[in-house]
Formats: C-alpha cells, sequence, structure tokens
C-alpha cells in the first residue's frame, strides 16, 4: 500500500513537470477555438453521433491502460484546416491553422478514496492564420480550429458526482460553452455559425467562454423525472476582460467577481427513441445568460453599460434509418436572441442542419453534413443587415482516430455591408485524437 502511495506521488511529480515544460516550451501565446474537448477524448456533454463510431483503440490507449490503476488518464489531439477562396472575398488567398489540446485526467477516488470526484487541466496551442480576417474579411469566422498563434491553459476543474450521478458540481476554471448552448452536432462542421455553440453568444458577450478560454466559476447540474430533463447553472467570474484577450496565455488567476458577474441557466429535455416504434431521439435545450458587469457600446468602444442578457434554443432530432440499416440521420436547429442592440452585435441568430452518418453502406463511419445560417447584424451598426452562411462537410474516417474532412462553404452578404463579393471557401481539415 505504501508502495502504491509513493508511486502515485512520483506519477504525480512528473505529470506536474511535464505539465510545466509543455508551457514554458510553447510560451504566454492565446486561442478561442471549439475543439479543446474532442480532442482530449472528453465525453460529450449532450451527445455527439461520432461516439458511435469504432471508438478505439487510440494510441494513446496503451499507455491509460497503464495508467489506470493509478487513477490517471492522458488526452492529447491535434486538428488542422487548410481553406482557400478561389472566388468573392476582399481578396483570394489560403490559409491554414492549427490546434493541439493536452490534458490530464485524475480520478480521485484512486487517490485520497473521494468516490465519482475528478481532478481535470488542460490546456492548447495554436497557430496559423485566419482566411475571414486575412482575406474574405466576414465577421463569423470560417473555421472552427482558428485561434490566433496562442497558448493558454484552458480548464482547471474538480468535479463531483451526488446521488448515484443525479446531481454534478464543477468548481474551478471552466468554460461556459462546454456546458450551455451545446450543439451536438456542431464537431461535423468548420464554419463557427455551425459550431459546438452558436457563435452569436459568445460574439456578442465574451463573458460567455467558449473554449479554449475558461473563467473562475462554479457549475450545477440535475438530472430530473426519469432523466428525461436536465437543469444545468452556473455563475462565472466575469470582471476581468483580458482573461478574453486573444493572446492570453490563461494564467491570470485574479478573481473580483463584485467587478461583473455571469449567471447561467439551462433546462434540458430529452426524449429517447422508441424501438420498433419509428421514432428516433430527440433532445432539446432552452436557456439564458445574463452578466452584470459593463460591457463596451458597439457605436463607442469608450462608453459602456452594465447588464447584458442572450437567449438561445437548440434543438436535436435522430430521424434514424433512412438508406440502409446501417445509417443514422440526425438534424439540428439553434437560435438566439439578444434584446440590448446597442451591446450585442447579433441580437439574432438562427443555423439548421443534417448529418447523416453512413450513408454508404461500405463506410458507416463517415458522415455527410450540411447546413445554412442566418445572423442578423444589429440595427445600431449603421450599414450592416446580415449574413449568411453554407456549408458541406463529408467526414472520412480513416483510422479510429484520425479523421480527414474534405469542406464547401458559401458565404453571402460578407459582414452584411453588400460591399465584399460573396465567398466560396473551399478547403479540409484533418484531426488526430490520440
Amino acid at each position: 500500500m505504501e508502495q502504491i502511495s509513493s508511486d502515485k506521488k512520483q506519477l504525480c511529480g512528473r505529470l506536474v513537470a511535464l505539465l510545466a515544460i509543455f508551457w514554458s516550451c510553447v510560451g504566454p501565446l492565446s486561442a478561442d477555438a471549439a475543439k479543446v474537448p474532442e480532442l482530449l477524448g472528453s465525453e460529450p456533454v449532450v451527445g455527439d453521433l461520432r461516439s458511435l463510431a469504432e471508438p478505439r483503440p487510440r494510441p494513446l490507449d496503451y499507455l491509460n491502460a497503464e495508467l489506470s490503476p493509478y487513477g490517471v488518464r492522458l488526452g492529447l489531439g491535434y486538428t488542422t484546416t487548410v481553406l482557400g477562396n478561389p472566388v468573392g472575398g476582399a481578396n483570394q488567398g489560403v490559409s491554414y491553422a492549427g490546434l493541439m489540446a493536452f490534458g490530464v485526467f485524475l480520478d480521485l477516488e484512486e487517490w485520497w478514496g473521494w468516490s465519482d470526484t475528478e481532478f481535470h487541466i488542460s490546456g492548447s496551442w495554436a497557430t496559423g492564420s485566419s482566411l475571414t480576417a486575412d482575406h474574405i474579411h466576414n465577421t463569423v469566422n470560417v473555421s472552427n480550429v482558428f485561434s490566433g498563434q496562442a497558448a493558454r491553459l484552458y480548464e482547471l476543474t474538480l468535479q463531483s458526482k451526488f446521488f448515484d450521478e443525479q446531481f454534478e458540481i464543477r468548481i474551478g476554471k471552466i468554460s461556459a460553452g462546454e456546458y450551455f448552448a451545446v450543439n451536438p452536432l456542431g464537431s461535423y462542421f468548420l464554419n463557427l455559425s455551425f459550431d459546438d455553440n452558436p457563435a452569436a453568444v459568445a460574439y456578442n458577450d465574451p463573458a460567455f467562454a467558449i473554449d479554449p478560454v475558461a473563467l473562475w466559476g462554479i457549475m450545477g447540474s440535475l438530472k430530473l423525472t426519469n432523466e428525461r430533463w436536465n437543469l444545468r447553472a452556473a455563475v462565472y467570474d466575469a470582471s476581468n476582460p483580458t482573461q478574453w484577450n486573444e493572446y492570453n496565455s490563461g494564467l491570470n488567476f485574479r478573481f473580483n467577481p463584485a467587478n461583473g458577474m455571469l449567471f447561467t441557466g439551462q433546462l434540458d429535455y430529452h426524449l429517447p427513441s422508441i424501438e420498433g416504434a419509428g421514432r428516433g431521439g430527440s433532445q432539446m435545450s432552452i436557456g439564458m445568460f445574463v452578466d452584470t458587469g459593463k460591457r463596451p457600446l458597439l457605436t463607442n468602444a469608450q462608453a459602456s453599460q452594465e447588464g447584458n442578457t442572450n437567449f438561445w434554443l437548440t434543438i436535436q432530432h435522430d430521424f434514424g434509418a433512412i438508406a440502409n440499416t446501417g445509417d443514422q440521420l440526425s438534424g439540428f436547429l439553434t437560435m438566439t436572441g439578444a434584446p440590448q442592440t446597442n451591446l450585442n452585435m447579433f441580437p439574432f441568430s438562427v443555423a439548421s442542419g443534417f448529418v447523416w452518418n453512413g450513408l454508404l453502406a461500405q463506410r458507416p463511419s463517415d458522415a455527410v453534413a450540411l447546413a445554412a445560417s442566418y445572423y442578423r447584424f444589429s440595427p445600431k451598426l449603421p450599414g450592416q443587415t446580415h449574413e449568411i452562411a453554407l456549408e458541406l462537410a463529408y467526414t472520412l474516417r480513416l483510422t479510429p482516430w484520425m479523421t480527414i474532412q474534405p469542406d464547401l462553404q458559401g458565404v453571402l452578404h460578407p459582414s452584411g455591408t453588400g460591399k465584399i463579393p460573396s465567398a466560396l471557401v473551399m478547403g479540409f481539415s484533418t484531426e488526430v485524437v490520440f
């Protein structure tokens, strides 16, 4: 027993040293793409069809099998996009973006006997450039991988479950976007309009942090009524705008909620599928946040207003098999609303699409994804009306741990001005989850 305890301490020390070496090597740079949990092989919060496709073995599985008796799991992943706009936009060009994610997960039941309790620490390293900023000059980024040229600490959380896992609580540096306003099918797309979270809420208020940005906070989740209903609520420290800076390392640990807090709530409803009845499962989430901090006005960044509110609705429905017994068609709808037009860039947004898994019987792990979005600009921004995005993607799973995704996008009315030609975007992404 003493030998095991000593081994655990040595292992912990080595992991901490490894993290320190990682951060010292890459330096304090930044990121803001919604990819970190997926790259770490984390379990989906609401549900992700990719979890249905040949989940293992991955390269790190063998090491994690050795670490499992010590209550340790490692996560490592890397994703890239190469996108170009041969037609339209302010000018034509090609951009590359990459994101590496690294995480350590400790099961504290193995360490100190704390049942159903885990400690998570994760970070990311982003490289590359933005096709949106450099060439198209639209607003909603066409790449959910681009995050500047930066490395940052992401989540640093303690998680525990109670009452047969009916109640869950997390405390620490937490990303709101990993638990609220989640689009379960977002990982099949590259455009931020269809990403894991509706982009409008993050553009409207950076206090609603999406990965790999995380803020100090506490979150609770309670399952209700035969687990069909789920209630989530969280409070975040939203007082320090430097935490959201693109080049911030995420190592700012200041905590001053008196200068601003973000209150977030969401109600989820899950309707399970009925076997043999021809009805697939559905899930719906409705939520909102209230930010008590001072946020700059759209028309005058030197002036500010206290208090901001956003609402969202996300719906996913599984239609079941369509073409053959091995396929699965699913659809999604996301909507957002923000009443304070002097603070919020997008008072209204809507996106909808479909993901067809196993369309080809010989390729059951592949998926075709198609979606469209409409983002309306605030009337306080003269000359800007709306931006529309269209996307068609094919996820080709080469191995259980590697995918390639050819991608085709259309960006209509870039930045809503009518002065920039609509753009055709072509390219691909790759993803490796070790």
